[in-house]
């Protein structure tokens, strides 16, 4: 499980993700759960690809494949992607955000997982293009709402805020399976990680804000 947001702002594009990685190990007692903070982006610079779904590994992996076999040639971005995840996967639950760096300033939304067809259920791949923002992971979590107030006319930095808003309050809502904060940007031809200096205060400031947020609402008004 995790949290993940990829959007495209007036000069540019950004994509905030949750750290925490959550996997079953066995242990002479039984299986425990292994927690661990670790990157769930992969970047070669032009392309940048969140990585988010019940296996994590293999969405990490299906990432790599793309960067590791993208090449410049004819056709646009969709159909390269397309040729490069060609279905049938694994029967494994992923979801991939594929976001490419000005120029292009695009988005792609991979997702392999089961549905319902008719009487029976089998897995199924979508490949998509997306126009502006897209979530990923936690389907149920309530911190989507924020994406109310995405707009495309926000530059990164504006942007920036709103998404590691977003990340940092579905903590609140699944802190057992979501924790932690990176934020990859583009503002120029590249994309760049964001340092964890970099990504500390902003993190600290989304909470303060859920902070003051929540006093604004439960204080009585002036004079009662």
């Amino acid at each position: 499980m995790t949290m993940q947001v990829a959007m495209i702002a007036a000069d540019g594009i950004l994509l905030a993700s949750d750290l925490k990685w959550v996997t079953l190990v066995e242990t002479p007692r039984g299986p425990r759960r292994k927690e661990e903070y670790k990157s769930k982006i992969r970047s070669n610079g032009e392309i940048a690809i969140c990585c988010a779904g019940e296996d994590m590994d293999y969405s990490t992996k299906l990432a790599e494949t793309i960067l590791a076999h993208w090449r410049d040639g004819d056709g646009d971005e969709l159909q390269r992607v397309r040729e490069i995840v060609k279905p049938p996967l694994e029967n494994k639950q992923i979801e991939c955000i594929v976001a490419f760096a000005p120029p292009r300033k695009k988005l792609i939304y991979i997702v392999n997982s089961m549905v319902r067809n008719d009487d029976e259920i089998e897995w199924r791949t979508f490949i998509s293009p997306v126009r502006r923002v897209q979530s990923a992971g936690d389907p149920a979590n309530d911190a989507r709402f924020w994406l109310r107030y995405y707009d495309a006319s926000l530059s990164v930095q504006e942007l920036k805020r709103l998404a590691v808003h977003l990340v940092v309050e579905a903590q609140h809502f699944n802190n057992a399976m979501i924790g932690g904060l990176e934020v990859v940007v583009s503002e120029g031809s590249a994309f760049r990680s964001l340092s964890e200096d970099e990504c500390q205060p902003l993190e600290a400031e989304a909470k303060k804000l859920a902070s003051q947020i929540g006093e604004l609402i439960l204080r009585p008004p002036e004079g009662e």
